[in-house]
């Protein structure tokens, strides 16, 4: 296709294609039928098409100046890091309130599959947010362009990221909810044990607070990260005592 050209791929309406739902996950079929759209798109794109990668993104989203500039500089890593599923330019976390926007080429892994404007290749491919409209119209979209190609970026290679990041949350400054309004330092940590807790403060901070198999939005190695009023905060767990996500964790 030329640089102007577009085609649109159509298929059989799921009210007309009667999929199939069991009955203890009727309440997820609008899973079921956003999976179907999108086992359908992939396979188009990767098998009859033949490209190695894809930029999905909903139709009702905006895109930032750097959108494609970011993707294309990040697409190598995928081919490199093996534990790198996707590349994404959406935050769930990404309000006003709660980022630093002087900071737009900041990055960070995550174990939360992000969706909503992301990037994965042929060879990540496994056939493997509905519930959150009301939060989408608050999610600022970066205006800076940020050239990112011109940025090494191999320091969110795994090998590179983690002993680096775990040394920079766990060496931040340990305080309590409470102090949180009058601490003066620009990173702080607030650690959490339990899932009562750690939705304490995610109440209390205004961040999303469901999980995903035990999983955290935005969160990696169990550590999710905010900006608020000039401070970056790590919500991070009891390093002595977290031996990974628990499935079971779910908000109520």
């Amino acid at each position: 296709m030329g640089k102007e050209e577009f085609k649109l791929l159509q298929h059989l309406s799921s009210q007309k294609a009667h999929i199939r739902v069991i009955p203890e996950h009727k309440r997820y079929i609008t899973y079921y039928q956003i999976a179907r759209h999108y086992k359908l798109g992939l396979s188009h794109v990767f098998d009859k098409l033949n490209h190695s990668s894809v930029i999905i993104i909903e139709d009702d989203l905006d895109i930032a100046p750097d959108f494609f500039e970011y993707f294309s500089a990040t697409r190598p890593l995928l081919d490199i890091d093996k534990t790198l599923y996707c590349v994404s330019a959406w935050n769930d976390n990404g309000k006003n309130y709660l980022i630093d926007r002087k900071q737009p080429e900041l990055l960070y892994r995550s174990d939360f599959f992000p969706g909503l404007g992301w990037m994965m290749t042929k060879n990540s491919l496994h056939y493997r947010g509905l519930f959150f409209t009301e939060h989408l119209t608050n999610i600022v979209i970066n205006e800076v362009f940020v050239n990112f190609t011109n940025f090494n970026l191999r320091y969110l290679l795994q090998e590179n990221y983690d002993s680096a990041f775990l040394k920079r949350v766990y060496s931040a400054p340990l305080i309590s909810l409470t102090e949180l309004a009058t601490f003066g330092n620009d990173t702080v940590r607030i650690q959490y044990k339990t899932l009562i807790s750690y939705l304490r403060i995610a109440n209390q901070l205004k961040i999303m607070r469901d999980f995903k198999d035990g999983v955290p939005r935005t969160a990696y190695l169990g550590v999710v990260t905010c900006f608020i009023n000039g401070t970056r905060i790590y919500i991070a767990p009891d390093r002595s005592s977290w031996s990974g996500y628990d499935p079971k964790w779910e908000a109520p």
